[in-house]
């Protein structure tokens, strides 16, 4: 049975496990953050062609200017508003018409047009509700001025004939709409996912080379390297967690134990599936292979960038098999609504449910011993 001291040992002396098991991950964790530090997409380029050049076109090319969301360029032809699209160089385009104001004026609702790049699903979104935000204010206006304009009715009393029912909308979670906190909340353990279940490969299929064969694949020292690298990639979600909920100093309302307590079922879950895959498929390349396959979509799959009850039934069966799937519904949930254990019983009960491959790995000791031998 190997010992700890030399399971140690051989994890150090590797240089690229020591580098999986210690200083990488912080680099890779980092890196992310730095790429995602911008907490709102501001300045976005669009591209205005004003027909019209009247005073009301200016007052809306102004408004553009004073949101902080758009970066406004001029251009007098259409067709250069559209190839500057097409080649990326901005993200959308407006068309004021001409003769704005004068059908304004006449009462006949002149048409303002904007395309907008909908391959970039979150800046499209921003240019659009920019968009639709500044043109509401000013048909507002528009439209109190009108009512003003018919007698002595007092502002207010012009709004409320313009604006009968007013809508206030909140943010319960995420108030701020940070995009670094809505990305990095799935991004970072995603990364944490492949670097788990890769280094528990490469750890399994180092170990199983050894010579003697009574120490590569001896449950008992399986176990303790399961233990001992186990406690390094822990270390590394802690790590991740105080980089989301205490560097950057989102909200963490919930209980940091039960955040702890699922992180090393994550850890056991992923151990338990590079596990399966070397002694199933008796080849490092391979089992590299498939477990980068089965966890490199976690991110599309947590269900924060895209509505889990908008998945196909495949892809909801295939979440399933994803340890950190599991592992962030509980993040969330503990760091936004702050939930009961019981709450969250249902997705530590699938990580559990993951030692039953790890049993299933465990059962095929036996079988490669006995191919072995006989080899």
């Amino acid at each position: 049975m190997m010992s700890y001291s030399l399971i140690l040992r051989s994890l150090f002396n590797d240089r690229w496990l020591y580098s999986l098991l210690s200083w990488l991950p912080l680099v890779v964790f980092l890196s992310i953050a730095a790429i995602f530090s911008s907490s709102f997409a501001r300045e976005n380029v669009i591209m205005v062609v004003d027909q019209d050049n009247s005073r009301l076109s200016r007052q809306l090319i102004r408004s553009y200017h004073a949101s902080p969301n758009l970066s406004v360029t001029m251009s007098s032809n259409i067709q250069t508003a559209k190839d500057a699209l097409v080649k990326g160089d901005i993200y959308a385009y407006v068309i004021i018409p001409n003769d704005l104001e004068r059908d304004v004026k006449r009462f006949r609702s002149p048409l303002v047009q904007s395309y907008y790049n909908g391959q970039f699903l979150v800046i499209g979104k921003q240019v659009n509700a920019a968009l639709a935000g500044i043109h509401t204010t000013i048909n507002v206006g528009i439209d109190v001025g009108r009512v003003m304009g018919t007698g002595n009715t007092p502002a207010l009393q012009a709004f409320g004939s313009v604006m009968p029912i007013r809508a206030q909308m909140s943010a319960l979670f995420n108030s701020n709409n940070d995009y670094a906190q809505f990305i990095l909340s799935g991004a970072l353990p995603a990364a944490w996912q492949l670097i788990i279940v890769l280094s528990m490969v490469l750890i399994y299929s180092k170990f199983l080379k050894t010579e003697s064969l009574e120490n590569k694949r001896n449950i008992s020292s399986i176990l303790r390297i399961s233990l001992v690298s186990g406690a390094m990639l822990v270390l590394q979600g802690l790590v991740m967690a105080c980089l989301l909920f205490v560097y950057k100093g989102w909200p963490m309302r919930g209980d940091w134990s039960l955040i702890v307590f699922a992180q090393v079922l994550c850890v056991m879950a992923s151990q338990a599936i590079a596990l399966f895959l070397v002694f199933l498929l008796k080849d490092r390349t391979r089992a590299l292979s498939f477990a980068a396959a089965l966890t490199a979509p976690s991110f599309a799959f947590m269900g924060v960038t895209f509505p889990l009850d908008s998945m196909p039934t495949f892809s909801l069966l295939w979440r399933q098999l994803i340890p950190i799937c599991h592992y962030v519904d509980i993040q969330i949930s503990q760091s936004n609504h702050a939930p009961a254990i019981v709450h969250d019983a249902d997705s530590l009960l699938k990580l559990a449910m993951f030692g039953l491959l790890f049993l299933a790995a465990l059962c095929l000791v036996p079988q490669v011993q006995k191919q072995e031998v006989q080899a």
